[in-house]
């Protein structure tokens, strides 16, 4: 396992702490504050998990989280939202959305979910 992990949200103060608490713990961390911008990673590197805004701005994040999948199917996704709507938590797991967190989210959650995904991923490529 690559320990590799793409961030994208426009919230660069959440996103700098979420990296700091997610790289303590030994994962390699990439942060971008689009989706154009992680679509283009995406296609270059090959992360074990993303972390996605669902409004993420220029290719929207549930659009975003579709092509990932179309790109990557491999790499698991979990939807960062703002919003209690279990709309935005339903069309991510029908596009592939691994699982989903409310924003803020405190880090022991994330870290659980980021665990859970790669174990999912790991099992996929045996």
């Amino acid at each position: 396992m690559s320990n590799r992990i793409l961030l994208v949200d426009t919230e660069a103060d959440l996103l700098g702490a979420l990296a700091r608490e997610i790289e303590a713990v030994g994962f390699h961390v990439e942060i971008v504050a689009d989706g154009g911008k992680a679509l283009e990673l995406v296609e270059l590197v090959s992360f074990d998990v993303v972390i996605l805004e669902a409004w993420a701005p220029e290719t929207g994040g549930l659009d975003t989280l579709e092509r990932i999948k179309q790109s990557r199917p491999e790499t698991e996704v979990i939807i960062l939202t703002g919003c209690e709507s279990a709309d935005i938590a339903l069309a991510g797991m029908q596009r592939g959305a691994f699982d989903y967190l409310l924003k803020p989210c405190d880090s022991e959650n994330l870290l659980e979910r980021i665990h859970r995904a790669q174990e999912k991923k790991e099992m996929g490529e045996r």
